[in-house]
C-alpha cells in the first residue's frame, strides 16, 4: 500500500546558480494533478519534468517546485523589451500603480535575460537526475506512510470482521425472543378469534425469513475479505479500496434497518464507526 502524501527536497547547482527543488504531494480524488513552478531558464525541460512526476506518482495532487537560491551575476535586463510590457500593462489597467506594473513587466517572458546560460543537453539530463532523486524521496515518504496506512485500515476491517462474528448469536436470541413474544399475543387472542394454524406458520415463516441477516452477514464477511485481499496483492488501489467500503457501508446499514434489534444495532454502530475510519484513510491511499 501507498500514501498519496509525500515530500521531497534538493539543494543543487546549475551553471554556477544555486537552486531549491521541492515537490509536494498531497491526495486527490481526481486523479493526477500537476502544479509545476520552474524558472525560465529551465522551462524548455517541463514537458520532460512533467513525464518524470507522471510516472512516478502516478495520482495526487502534486506541488512542484525550482527557484533560484542566488542571483546569477550574469542576468540582465532587456530595457526595450520592459518598456513595451510596461506600456502594454498600463493601457491594460491605467489605475495600477507604477509598481505594481513594473513588478508584472519584470516577470514577463525575455525581460531577464542571460547570455551566458544557455541550457546544454548535459545540463540538462543532470537537472532531470536531480528530479528523479527528489521523486524517489518522495516515493519513500510515501512507502513508508503507506505502511503505516495499512496497518490501520487492517486493523479497521478486521474490527468489523470480528464484530460480525458475534451478530448471529445475537440473531438467535432476537428470533428467539421474537417469536415467544409472536406466541404470547397469539395465545391471548386464541380464545376470542378463530384461524388456520398453518396459514399462521406460513405467515410465521415468512415474517421472520423477511428479517433474516443470514445473506448480510455473509456478503459483510465477503466483502471484508476481497478487501483485505487487494490490500495483499495491489499496488495502485485507493478508488477500489473506497468502492468495497461503500459496498460494507451498504451492508451494515441493511443488517441496522433489518434487525429491529437494541443488542443488534449497537454492534451495527460499532461496524459504522470503523468503516468510517476505512473510507476516511482510502482517500489517502494511492
Amino acid at each position: 500500500m501507498v500514501s498519496m502524501t509525500g515530500y521531497g527536497a534538493k539543494e543543487f547547482t546549475l551553471m554556477a546558480t544555486d537552486y531549491s527543488l521541492s515537490i509536494k504531494c498531497l491526495n486527490n480524488t481526481k486523479g493526477l494533478d500537476i502544479s509545476l513552478k520552474l524558472p525560465r531558464n529551465l522551462s524548455s525541460l517541463e514537458p520532460l519534468v512533467r513525464k518524470l512526476i507522471s510516472k512516478a506518482l502516478i495520482r495526487g495532487k502534486v506541488s512542484f517546485s525550482v527557484t533560484e537560491s542566488t542571483v546569477n551575476a550574469n542576468l540582465d535586463i532587456n530595457k526595450n523589451k520592459l518598456k513595451d510590457y510596461l506600456n502594454t500593462l498600463s493601457v491594460i489597467s491605467p489605475d495600477s500603480s507604477a509598481g505594481d506594473l513594473l513588478n508584472a513587466a519584470v516577470s514577463m517572458p525575455n525581460v531577464v535575460v542571460s547570455d551566458s546560460f544557455k541550457l546544454s543537453r548535459k545540463d540538462g539530463l543532470l537537472f532531470l537526475s536531480f528530479i528523479e532523486e527528489t521523486l524517489d524521496q518522495v516515493c519513500q515518504f510515501r512507502n513508508t506512510e503507506g505502511k503505516k496506512l495499512e496497518k490501520e485500515v487492517r486493523s479497521y476491517i478486521t474490527a468489523i470482521k470480528k464484530i460480525n462474528k458475534t451478530l448471529p448469536v445475537l440473531e438467535l436470541k432476537r428470533n428467539s425472543k421474537k417469536k415467544s413474544e409472536l406466541m404470547k399475543k397469539i395465545s391471548s387472542v386464541n380464545d376470542h378469534l378463530s384461524f388456520d394454524p398453518s396459514r399462521l406458520e406460513s405467515e410465521m415463516i415468512y415474517y421472520f425469513e423477511k428479517n433474516d441477516l443470514t445473506e448480510e452477514l455473509v456478503r459483510l464477511n465477503l466483502h471484508c475479505d476481497f478487501f483485505l485481499e487487494v490490500i495483499s496483492d495491489g499496488l495502485v488501489m485507493g478508488k477500489k479500496l473506497n468502492f468495497i467500503s461503500q459496498e460494507i457501508l451498504r451492508e451494515i446499514n441493511t443488517i441496522g434497518s433489518k434487525s429491529n434489534d437494541f443488542q443488534i444495532q449497537k454492534k451495527v454502530i460499532l461496524m459504522k464507526e470503523e468503516i468510517e475510519k476505512v473510507k476516511e484513510q482510502a482517500q489517502n491511499i494511492l
